[in-house]
């Protein structure tokens, strides 16, 4: 009699592979020619599908032969790793599904797990209900990733909807959508910018506001910082001010707030010195630093002719970056133009 029932479990466990295995037929068919890349997508999928499931037998049969619990972390943590790994390299809209890896897993992990309580004893379940209830996440899965923004999604891989970075309190930057069509924020900027004094030192002949930027921009490059970068200068064009964006500035160490807006910049102190270079590295003592700028942030007359002279007849004003007073710009300090001084940058 307990042979009888062996067979028929045994019967029935086959039965329910054989399933699994005519759905993995159905999902893989696609013809005879040359694999392309949506069709190698699926392949790798199928491949990690039928590996999440033999290993998660295994550790079943393990813990049956010591009497144990299983243990699925290792197959569980492997499987996440090599779905996403397919979906990456596989690249955005490229898979026939995305953002299934939870759908599928649900099936493997339900199966895998019905066959070992089968061989323990137990019986089956309805497997037709299973397999209806795993299309039925499939369908939904695969409805994320028609690059259409339907309902519960907030984007659609290449759609994003009316979705900003500006909506989850951050700034410009590329808001993209996650799996399972979800915004993923990871690429947006932090609603605050950075500021900087240069950990090099130049001339009043450095070039202008343009030539500053540069200056900016290739320190802020040298350090890793990434971003657009503008001089805090003045010449008789264009006053400091109006080259600044208004924003709440941080030193590049992201916690040290200066200025909570451009106002506060130029309303006669500051809250927090500009004493950091690029590097993150605090300079301690009285330094000088080129700015041609009062305290309101507007242009004083002294300006190495606009920061095209360095000769030592003549003369700029500058800053100190020791302090939070209107002297951090406007030091009374006017120095010779041949004098190498640091600059300020501020992230645009």
């Amino acid at each position: 009699m307990r042979k009888t029932t062996i067979t028929k479990r045994t019967g029935t466990a086959m039965a329910m592979l054989g399933t699994m295995s005519l759905l993995s037929v159905t999902l893989a068919a696609s013809g005879v020619a040359a694999a392309t890349a949506p069709d190698a997508c699926r392949a790798a999928k199928l491949t990690t599908a039928g590996k999440y499931g033999l290993c998660r037998l295994k550790a079943a049969a393990k813990a049956a032969k010591q009497g144990k619990a299983p243990d699925f972390a290792a197959c569980d943590a492997s499987y996440a790793r090599t779905w996403t790994k397919a979906e990456t390299r596989a690249g955005t809209g490229v898979c026939p599904s995305e953002g299934d890896a939870t759908a599928v897993g649900t099936f493997v992990t339900r199966h895998t797990g019905d066959l070992a309580t089968a061989l323990g004893g137990g019986t089956l379940p309805d497997h037709a209900a299973d397999l209806a209830a795993c299309e039925a996440d499939l369908a939904t899965a695969v409805a994320c990733g028609n690059g259409i923004v339907e309902d519960g999604e907030d984007c659609d891989f290449g759609a994003l909807g009316a979705g900003r970075c500006e909506d989850f309190g951050l700034r410009s930057g590329a808001l993209t959508c996650a799996a399972g069509c979800t915004y993923d924020t990871a690429l947006c900027k932090p609603a605050w910018r950075r500021v900087f004094v240069t950990s090099t030192t130049h001339g009043g002949n450095f070039g202008g506001p343009e030539d500053g930027d540069t200056i900016c921009r290739e320190r802020a490059a040298a350090a890793g910082l990434g971003g657009d970068w503008k001089v805090w200068i003045s010449t008789s064009d264009v006053d400091a001010r109006d080259r600044i964006a208004d924003a709440e500035y941080r030193l590049v160490d992201g916690t040290s707030v200066v200025v909570t807006s451009l106002a506060d910049l130029t309303d006669g102190s500051i809250q927090h010195a500009i004493d950091k270079t690029e590097l993150g590295v605090r300079l301690l003592g009285h330094e000088n630093v080129w700015t041609g700028t009062l305290a309101d942030g507007t242009a004083f007359a002294l300006r190495c002719s606009d920061w095209n002279n360095g000769s030592g007849a003549a003369e700029g004003m500058a800053g100190s970056l020791m302090t939070t007073g209107g002297g951090w710009t406007d030091a009374v300090d006017i120095m010779p133009c041949n004098e190498e001084l640091r600059l300020y940058c501020f992230e645009n």
